[in-house]
């Protein structure tokens, strides 16, 4: 895959700390390691979820392929078969 969804990117990190023994996931409670990771909140580029990743690594693995596929390539390609 190229995209992941916010959620499936925090396990994903999530379970890279913990493969590498990172210090940072020893001050992360379970809970926080379990709650939902959405878009939808506002604080979530600068909440709990910047804990587990950065912005750049969040927009460039799971926003960024989402935005080009879905808003680039898809209506570049429609546009190139209609013409």
């Amino acid at each position: 895959w190229f995209y992941y969804a916010p959620n499936t990117f925090k396990v994903l990190s999530l379970n890279r700390m913990r493969r590498e023994a990172d210090p940072r996931l020893e001050k992360l409670s379970t809970q926080l390691q379990e709650d939902p990771c959405v878009v939808g909140d506002w604080h979530f580029l600068l909440g709990p979820s910047s804990l587990f990743f950065s912005n750049v690594e969040f927009f460039v693995r799971v926003l960024g392929p989402f935005f080009t596929t879905r808003f680039l390539l898809l209506p570049a390609a429609a546009a190139a078969a209609a013409a």
